[in-house]
Parts: C-alpha cells; structure tokens; sequence
C-alpha cells in the first residue's frame, strides 16, 4: 500500500523492518528502583504488536544518584536491571520489532529532590530557567566519570540483548548542554570550540563502539535548533541548524550510525513537544539539510500525523525513517494501520498535552487512548454487558464517546437521554451519525430526576419528560419540564455533561463533596455501584472550555471502560475519594460557548509557553 514506509531500512549492521519509528516518550511507568516493570513492557509490547519497525525506550538514566528527572525514571546504572531489559526484549523481539535505549543524562534539567539533595551536574552552573534547580559545573573527572557511566549503560543494554542505543543529546539534557554556546561557558577543553563543546559526546560514541564492537547499532537524537529566539534571545545564542550541520559530521566520523533529529530544550519546549498550534511537518527542514551533509540514516520528527504525509516524506528523500512519540501513544496501531491503508481506523494524536501535563503529576493519561500507559489494567476489558442497559445522560462529545465505548464493550443496549431535541445535541454531527450506526440509541425531551437503587446498585432512573418552550438566547428552544413521569431500569448510568454544575437531583444516593460527584479515579465509579461519572473535567467557565474538553472526553472513556469490570463482577470499584468530578445542570436552560471560534494562536506566538493548551484546540480537530 505505502512502498516507502513499508520498506526495510539498515541502521549500521541491523535490518530494521520498515521505516516507522516509535519515538521515545516518558511514561512514568518504571518501578521506583529504576528497574523494567511489567507495565512498561506492556506498553511497549502494544506499540511493537502494532507494527513499528523501531521503538525507541524512555530516557533512560545512566546515573540513578544523579541523574533522575522524575521518581518512575528508568535507569541502566546496574547489572541487577539487566534482566528487565532481557525480559523486555524476549516479548518484544517475536514481533519483529527492533529496540533501542536511549542512553541520557538530564543534568540542569534534573530534579535536585530526586537526586539525594545534590547540585544537578552541568558543563557551566547556569540553571535551567524552567526547572530552577540548583546546579554545579562538571570538574574533567566528573565528565570522565559520566562518559564511562555512558559506555557501562550501552554495554549493559548489549549484555541484554537490546538492539542498539540512541544517545540522547537533545532536548536540553546534559550532553546538549555541553553542545551549546547558551549553556556550556567552559575555557577548558570542553568548552569555546566547536570541537571542544562536541568533546563530551565524542568520547560517548567513542567509548561505546570499542566496548561494544562495529557490529553494535549507535543512534544519536540532536536538537538541530534550540530556537532561542522564541524567548527573545539571539538563535545564534545556541544551537542553530548550520552548527547542527558540523556535529552532525563530527558524529557520523566517531561512528553513529544513525542521526535522530529533534529541536528544543525545556525553555523552549513547545518546539519540542508542540501544541495544536503547529502544522504537521512545520520542522522537516532540520532533518533534510541534515541529511544531505551526512551519508546515515536520518530520522525525521515534526509533528509527524498522517500515513500519506510520511511516505511523501520518504519519497521524496526527505529522511530515511519518519519518527513521532504522541502517535502511537494514541493509536499503538498506527503502523499497522498504515501500512494496510486503513487511515480511518487511526486514532490520531490531537497534540493536546494532556500527556505531558498528567506525566508531571506522576501518571501519564492520553486523552484520545484510555488505555494508553493503562495496558496491564485496561486492554482485556471482557465484553460482557449482554443483557444489561446502559444509560449515558448528555448531548455533547463526552456523552458520545462514552456511549460509543460502552456499545464496543458489549452492552446489550445503549441509550442516550438528552433533554432537547437531537438537532440541539452538541456532540459534532458526525460522530452522532457514527453512534447512531453503531446501535446507540438515542432518546430525547427527556430529564433524570433521581437515581434508583435496589440493594445498593442502580436499579433504575427516574425520567421526566421535557417538552419544547419559548427560544433562549442561543437560539434554541428551552427545554421544559411537562409534569410527566416515569421510571426506567438501567444496570448502568453515566452521567456525562460538561456544562453547568448541579447535584441536587442526587444527593442522598451518590457521595458528593459539594457539588462534585467523588469518583474512582482508575474507573470513574461513584460510591452508587453501577453509576459511573463521565466528563470528569466539566466546563464551569465557557474561557475554558478546550482544555476541558480534552480532559472530559478522556474521562468519559475511563468510565465507559469501568463498565466493563463492573458488569463482570469484579471486586470493588469504587475504591477511593482521589478524584472529584463536577455533574450537570438539571433545571434551567444551558447556554454553551461556540464550539467553532475556540481562538487559535498563531504558532510563533504559543511556542514560548502553554497557552496554546489552554486557549488554541480546536474541539473538533
């Protein structure tokens, strides 16, 4: 179907299967020691199930007493990690899928708690200005002692039966630092020059390939521009593209075998891991006049979305290998797809961050993939809702989605109950039209007034019937009470609008903290066994509405998801109060924002902070 992205490609001595790399991207999924957790391998084994030619690790610390950035950081400074890795490989392999550890140090970009209290090592004491740690520039026996920490974690990867390392000296991390003028001030023979600032990397692929063999595969990831001047300093200021171009040969003559190419640091990390308000493709520039002063293998990053986009890069000699990290942490298939045209099928990546912002809080949640980083607990989801109904209360995206989810589960009937009309409902069209083929059914003019329980459980709804009254200011006729009433068996609710809070019509049969349902926050069940809270970020202020939204949907597919181990009989869902989420409005009309004037942000304007996450999706990008 796609010649380019399905051929083979060579990485040195290793054959790699076809031209589609998983990029690496933290998870938070190591155990606390550093060590290779069956989470971990679960994730990668689903990225490698769905066809990547090669997966590139998380950072992978070479030093776990100084060079931790977060608490679940792998880490490759002990023999005893090694059959974690073996582990890993002995799944992964069968697939034909090749991996490599990407080898790395954070240094400025560390975190001092995590590191024993310690000064985070430098090649200049010059504190990152995002993170704010305290720092300490490196003596020349230290960075001998770290180039050896280096060339130990690569043969540990070896003696493992990896199939190669990446190097990562992108994205601000120590060895990056050492190759920028914005961060390495040095006088010394790791300082001034060009040669001199590439000395610290030299050394590491040096190193590795004498103790490793010719035979052993070497990536190296740069960031080819640092774009400094999108925090108003001079580019020239730190690595541009045309100094790129002199490491880039320097790296091919000391034996890397394959060129990654990325962009950015912390303080400019949007050009790194970009908002929605970057164009797909929006850096290809970097990697193709990279590619044409080296003779390896060059991998391409930029937001890389669509199969037919990729393989028009590879056609046209762009790069060797089109890589992304977000793709398939959103759809694990997406190669398969790919490679078989089934562009459709693809889940993409909405370039959200909601991965990032969740990672920070020390658990990884995808928006558009539930199950991402949830492998172990959320991919054998039975299908065994047969006979039981499942009401979804709303009328947007987050009710969709939860009714959708839920009919793929098994539910034998799915209804959405929705208090206008079906032309009213704010879910996109479209995806209405796709839940309505897929056998959701949807009942409107009507209004849950209570939850019934029989032993504990839902047992039934209370419904009051609507009918349609005068215009209200959006246009919409209001939505009325008519005084009739009737009761309705359901096994499951999930209630799942995300606008305007109010819980009084449950109060008394659901837990509440205030006016928020408490929910579980792994299954989204309420303390009523057979409720479960979808839209879990509801919108309370129409200005926040996008970034809502992206957290909402999220959540709606969790609680569709907790149907399943519910109807299955599983022990108890409802197993905390870490999480609480905001109901709906029952009485009184609902004025919702514009879904299609969301504001967008012009991309030189957003790459210097967050507020594209805030203020620039597009709900129905």
């Amino acid at each position: 179907m796609r010649p380019y992205l399905s051929s083979p490609g060579k990485i040195g001595a290793l054959t790699v299967k076809n031209r589609v790399i998983m990029e690496a991207m933290g998870n938070a999924l190591s155990n606390l020691d550093g060590s290779m957790s069956a989470e971990d391998i679960a994730f990668y084994e689903a990225r490698a199930k769905g066809g990547a030619g090669l997966i590139m690790s998380e950072a992978v610390s070479v030093s776990s007493n100084s060079g931790r950035a977060n608490p679940r950081n792998l880490c490759i400074d002990d023999d005893k990690l090694i059959p974690g890795y073996c582990q890993l490989m002995d799944v992964l392999h069968p697939y034909g899928c090749a991996f490599f550890v990407e080898l790395y140090h954070p240094g400025r970009q560390g975190d001092s708690a995590l590191n024993g209290g310690r000064r985070m090592f430098a090649p200049s004491a010059i504190q990152c200005g995002l993170t704010r740690q305290p720092v300490i520039a490196m003596t020349t026996e230290e960075i001998a002692c770290m180039v050896q920490k280096f060339i130990n974690g690569a043969i540990r990867c070896q003696k493992a039966g990896v199939d190669g390392v990446l190097i990562h000296a992108a994205h601000g991390y120590l060895i990056n630092q050492f190759l920028s003028p914005y961060t390495n001030h040095r006088t010394d023979y790791y300082g001034g020059s060009v040669a001199n600032r590439a000395r610290f990397a030299l050394e590491i692929i040096h190193g590795i390939r004498d103790a490793c063999g010719p035979e052993f595969p070497i990536a190296i990831r740069i960031s080819a521009c640092e774009y400094l001047d999108y925090i108003g300093l001079p580019r020239e200021a730190g690595i541009t593209l045309e100094l790129s171009k002199e490491y880039a040969k320097l790296f091919q003559d000391a034996g890397a075998d394959l060129l990654d190419v990325s962009s950015g640091i912390y303080e400019t990390m949007n050009t790194a891991w970009e908002p929605t308000g970057f164009d797909q493709g929006w850096k290809v520039e970097l990697a193709h006049e990279l590619k044409q002063v080296v003779d390896i293998p060059v991998v391409c990053t930029a937001m890389i979305r669509e199969p037919d986009y990729a393989e028009g890069l590879l056609k046209d000699g762009v790069c060797d290998f089109v890589g992304s990290a977000r793709a398939h942490l959103a759809d694990p298939e997406w190669t398969n797809k790919a490679l078989e045209g089934r562009d459709e099928d693809i889940r993409p990546c909405i370039s959200c961050l909601n991965c990032m912002k969740t990672m920070a809080c020390g658990e990884m949640h995808c928006a558009v993939n539930a199950q991402g980083a949830f492998e172990c607990t959320r991919s054998t989801l039975r299908q065994d809702g047969d006979g039981r109904p499942v009401a979804v209360i709303g009328g947007g995206n987050t009710a969709i989605d939860s009714a959708r989810t839920a009919i793929r589960l098994g539910a034998s009937e799915v209804v959405i109950l929705y208090r206008r009309t079906i032309e009213d409902m704010p879910a996109d069209k479209v995806e209405i039209k796709d839940a309505i083929e897929e056998g959701v059914k949807i009942r409107t003019l009507v209004n849950p007034t209570d939850f019934v329980g029989i032993g504990g459980k839902l047992n039934s709804i209370c419904i009051m019937k609507q009918k349609l009254g005068q215009f209200d200011s959006s246009g919409r006729r209001k939505a009325v009470a008519s005084g009739e009433t009737y009761v309705e068996e359901f096994d499951v609710a999930i209630p799942a609008i995300s606008q305007t809070p109010d819980t009084k019509f449950i109060k008394g049969t659901i837990q509440l903290n205030g006016d928020r349902v408490v929910a579980d926050h792994y299954t989204q069940a309420t303390s009523m066994p057979g409720v479960f809270v979808g839209g879990g970020a509801v919108v309370l202020d129409a200005h926040r509405g996008p970034e809502d939204i992206v957290n909402a949907v999220h959540e709606a597919k969790v609680a569709a998801s907790g149907i399943d181990k519910y109807l299955g009989g599983s022990g108890e869902l409802f197993k905390g109060f870490d999480q609480e989420i905001t109901d709906y409005h029952i009485e009184g009309d609902i004025v919702p924002h514009d879904r299609f004037l969301t504001r967008q942000i012009e991309a030189e304007k957003a790459v210097g902070s967050f507020c594209e996450r805030n203020l620039g999706m597009h709900e129905l990008d």
